[in-house]
């Protein structure tokens, strides 16, 4: 809902006030179910800066969370967010723990307090608000965390790093603030001596600065300089102690042609397809041929799990912090069971429309590779010969489906 062009969190249409004075509050437990879950070391979640200090953050299961954002970056944008957070956001909220989470079959996510009889899926965003008290002041300093597959990323951009850094001396941690994959912070005026201190305090694995902080190190660490807009994050199963100090850039990567073109083909055959899927009921994906040949789910499931196991191989090779998953099912169709009965077809070309975000969202990784040769990390393939397949592969099964559709014994819903 948005009122005077301002966006309050969906399903929160009840402004209310608060205020939290205490240094630590209490976190419940969220009780989680896994019905998208797509690989057991976890999942990539992609932080990009945007001009005038706005961020988003964009996950596997495709939620799009903005903070800070004006007129002018929402234009850049690569759709419109499920969540935007405004100057007022908390204000107008209902609750201090915030829960981001979508229900397959039903077409949007919602935002909802959180609720400790309610089970959430294992993707769910789950936003709080932690309140610190400063030192000789009841004014509290406020921060934002926001976890999510395993990677809790902490915003501080309205306190200065020195304001953070007097709150927590001398203090135990809030819950929230115990183990930090990624500190925002408003790097404009701090100086390096400041966010060592802080980062001592905090020990987070990478701190996300913007290109123009004027300093090239903090302490004995270079700073690390991205020139586009985009990194990732996954789960840290052995946290090496030391923090990643990166400047981020605020324009979006380029994809040069003939990248481009091979991508767009690929979508477009990704997009066909998706709207053949879209209107089938579950019944109908779950379809068994009389004559042995695959269900419609499982040409959706193989489709969407090639490439999502053939990119992530490739761009795990870049950077570890995209983990290798792999959905493919079982090639013989007596072998092959499926990863969700109960999804329509609407629901798995969202689940394509999932990887093929995905695909595209870590095409950075490509850059600098020779399009027809070998890739790192793929066993065969070349970007350019993948790209193709990936096409053709598209193609053949939404045929191949189709076809399906014209048997005597095809369920009429």
């Amino acid at each position: 809902m948005v009122e005077n062009n301002r966006r309050v969190p969906m399903s929160l249409t009840k402004a209310k006030m608060f205020r939290v004075f205490g240094f630590v509050f209490s976190i419940f437990s969220i009780v989680i179910a896994a019905p998208y879950s797509f690989a057991n070391d976890g999942q990539p979640v992609a932080v990009r800066y945007w001009p005038n200090n706005c961020i988003s953050i964009e996950t596997m299961l495709n939620f799009h969370i903005v903070i800070g954002v004006d007129a002018t970056s929402r234009q850049l944008l690569p759709r419109t967010a499920d969540v935007e957070f405004v100057d007022d956001f908390w204000e107008a909220s209902e609750g201090n723990i915030l829960v981001l989470d979508r229900k397959p079959n039903e077409p949007k996510p919602t935002l909802n307090a959180f609720a400790a009889d309610q089970q959430y899926s294992a993707e769910a965003v789950r936003i709080a608000r932690v309140a610190i008290n400063g030192i000789g002041t009841n004014k509290p300093l406020y921060v934002t965390s926001l976890r999510v597959d395993g990677v809790n990323i902490v915003d501080c951009k309205n306190n200065s790093a020195q304001e953070m850094a007097s709150s927590l001396k001398g203090r135990e941690l809030p819950n929230e603030l115990q183990k930090i994959d990624v500190l925002l912070l408003d790097d404009s005026n701090d100086q390096p001596t400041v966010l060592q201190t802080l980062s001592e305090l905090l020990s987070p694995q990478v701190v996300l600065l913007r290109k123009n902080f004027q300093h090239e190190k903090i302490s004995s660490s270079a700073i690390e300089a991205i020139e586009h807009n985009s990194i990732a994050f996954s789960k840290s199963n052995e946290p090496n102690g030391k923090t990643r100090w990166v400047k981020l850039g605020d324009s979006v990567w380029k994809m040069d042609e003939p990248l481009a073109g091979m991508f767009a083909k690929k979508e477009a055959a990704c997009l066909s397809s998706r709207l053949v899927f879209k209107e089938l009921s579950s019944v109908q994906m779950n379809f068994r041929p009389a004559n042995g040949t695959h269900t419609p789910r499982w040409n959706a499931e193989h489709m969407m799990g090639r490439e999502l196991l053939f990119f992530s191989q490739i761009y795990h090779a870049v950077d570890p912090n995209i983990p290798v998953m792999d959905l493919n099912p079982k090639q013989m169709p007596n072998e092959y069971q499926a990863a969700h009965l109960d999804w329509t077809g609407a629901e798995e070309a969202m689940q394509m429309d999932r990887v093929e975000a995905f695909t595209r969202r870590y095409a950075y990784l490509l850059s600098g590779m020779i399009l027809d040769q070998k890739a790192k990390g793929s066993s065969f393939w070349t970007p350019k010969a993948l790209l193709s397949q990936m096409e053709k592969h598209y193609s053949e099964h939404t045929a191949n489906v189709v076809k399906k559709k014209s048997l005597a014994d095809w369920p009429e819903k």
